[in-house]
């Protein structure tokens, strides 16, 4: 279910360019002109291209030329409200960071409390370890063939940074990598890029991998019949009925297969930090509780079971329908 890897590191860079704005005067506060018709379907396709791509954990920067006209648009910004997308008009940049499913917050549920035990620490080195998601920039991207954009702006799903005590620069030295949206070949893409474009910050990767046919599965979904046997079943859901049409299904729920090498104090502090503590022992060493990881995991499974489910009755808001709405 788990694996870490290591590996050494390396350095290339490169840029993703969206669209070329209208005029280079134009200011954020004017009335924006019309759009051009090629621009707004560009701008669209690469929205929805990336957040339709099922890497639901990615995110993804895009760069305009000069403070572009077009994400004045009221088209855009009426859909930009909708999606998990930012417009940075100090940098030029379109942010677009897909939502993260249950699954994945499971992994950071387990994280945090990695963190807590992490007892192999003396009281002063705990102090400057920090666990959250906040983005990293990377400095290449991974050479080889693969369905998930790769970004120069990377959010892990969880990482364990170690925050300098002398210069208070922060270093992100373990990350947590949840693959249930994705191949196995892509999670090693993503681990690789963590290892040789962080220069050299990132120690250790822990990646979850989510065995599952999903292409299979949102293929079903997509069918007629799939629809209209969930038509058929939504209404009896949760009563008698489908207690007892469904007492002879059998779950399939994960479970603790091997085990895990263990993170070192060496892991989580940076080289250039251990000569900030006195006599840093680096053989001192934490192994992970797979079965706290499948506690996590299964009440992650069960929320993202009822998001579906949401998402499939009601896939828009109550509010879209009404007219006279005003917030």
């Amino acid at each position: 279910m788990l694996t870490v890897t290591s590996i050494s590191q390396a350095s290339t860079s490169g840029t993703c360019t969206l669209v070329q704005g209208l005029t280079g005067q134009d200011k954020p506060g004017e009335e924006p002109q019309e759009c051009l018709p090629r621009e707004l379907e560009n701008t669209f396709k690469t929205i929805q291209a990336h957040l339709l791509s099922r890497h639901r954990e990615s995110s993804l920067a895009l760069e305009l030329d000069h403070e572009s006209q077009l994400i004045h648009c009221e088209q855009i910004t009426q859909f930009l409200a909708k999606t998990e997308v930012k417009y940075c008009f100090d940098e030029d940049t379109l942010y677009i960071r897909a939502m993260t499913s249950a699954t994945h917050d499971s992994l950071a549920t387990f994280a945090v409390p990695c963190l807590t035990q992490l007892k192999i620490l003396m009281p002063e080195e705990t102090k400057h370890l920090r666990a959250g998601v906040s983005p990293a920039y990377l400095n290449g991207k991974i050479n080889d063939s693969g369905t998930k954009p790769q970004t120069s702006i990377k959010f892990p799903d969880q990482s364990f940074t170690f925050l300098d005590p002398e210069t208070y620069c922060l270093y992100y030295t373990v990350i947590f990598k949840a693959g249930f949206s994705e191949t196995y070949d892509g999670l090693i893409r993503d681990m690789k890029q963590w290892f040789l474009h962080s220069s050299g910050q990132v120690q250790l990767v822990i990646l979850a991998d989510f065995n599952a046919d999903k292409k299979t599965l949102m293929k079903q979904q997509k069918s007629d019949s799939f629809g209209d046997r969930a038509s058929k079943l939504l209404p009896d859901f949760g009563n008698a009925l489908r207690k007892i049409c469904g007492r002879d299904i059998q779950r399939v729920l994960p479970e603790v297969i091997g085990s895990l090498p263990p993170i070192c104090a060496s892991d989580v502090t940076p080289l250039s930090c251990q000569g900030s503590f006195p006599n840093f022992d680096v053989s001192r060493k934490l192994y992970l509780d797979l079965e706290e990881f499948r506690y996590c995991l299964l009440s992650g499974i069960r929320q993202h079971a009822i998001r579906l489910a949401f998402d499939f009755v009601r896939n828009n808001s109550w509010d879209d329908d009404a007219e006279d709405y005003q917030e």
